[in-house]
């Protein structure tokens, strides 16, 4: 639901963006405002926030407190809901003090259990920030215009990649938990790596293979990275 919620943000204001809304050199500066109505409802509704549970229980060791929670949650008429989940959160919290142990940064790189984690953890992160969606994203309009594209239509091309992004993130949201997150990131890298050399050729060959190539990009990385990582 985060990244369902962050791609239709870059959709929405990449529609507003468009010369015919938002996107003049006048009106530009309101676009550019807009980004505080969500920032304001964000503070405003964090006022009325309800601490985790999790936290007051096991972080702070504040029983009452977290069951004040759990009531305005859950509602007062689902006592016996609260009560489950007050004792898994009581058993949570004595495994922890039972498993309690300092570890000093060496370990990380020395005991086995925690390299393996370290390593998955570090490479999926670079293998995203190597796979060249920054670019992709940040310079599409002006990748569209590079390979032919006239008037407005690299915007609308830019539009539709970010309508493709927001398909696949519901389609992931459906798929993920059936699939598994491994399946998906195996499967997005090899399609990945397929459609970088698909579009590097195609930039040479011809210009409808390239586009196709670009989307084909965005879809494997949608499909790995922006679930996944989640």
């Amino acid at each position: 639901m985060n990244q369902l919620t962050i791609v239709i943000g870059i959709l929405v204001v990449n529609v507003l963006g468009l010369p015919e809304a938002l996107g003049s050199e006048r009106l530009w500066p309101i676009l550019v405002g807009f980004m505080l109505v969500p920032g304001i409802v964000q503070i405003v509704g964090l006022l009325f926030a309800v601490e985790s549970p999790k936290y007051l229980y096991v972080n702070r060791n504040l029983t009452a407190e977290a069951e004040q929670a759990l009531i305005k949650l859950r509602g007062e008429q689902n006592r016996e809901l609260i009560d489950s989940e007050l004792r898994q959160l009581k058993r949570e919290k004595e495994k922890q003090q039972a498993e309690a142990k300092e570890i000093a940064w060496s370990e990380l790189f020395r005991v086995r259990h925690l390299v393996r984690p370290l390593m998955l953890a570090s490479f999926i992160q670079f293998a995203q920030q190597l796979s060249g969606i920054n670019a992709v994203i940040f310079y599409s309009t002006s990748i569209f215009k590079s390979v032919g594209l006239k008037d407005s239509w690299p915007i609308y091309a830019t539009i539709l990649l970010n309508f493709i992004q927001l398909i696949m993130t519901v389609v992931c949201m459906f798929v993920i938990d059936r699939a598994g997150r491994r399946v998906l990131l195996i499967l997005g890298l090899i399609g990945m790596c397929f459609s970088s050399y698909l579009l590097a050729i195609a930039r040479i060959l011809a210009v409808n293979l390239s586009l196709s190539s670009y989307y084909y990009f965005l879809i494997e990385f949608s499909s790995k990275f922006r679930n996944v990582n989640k």
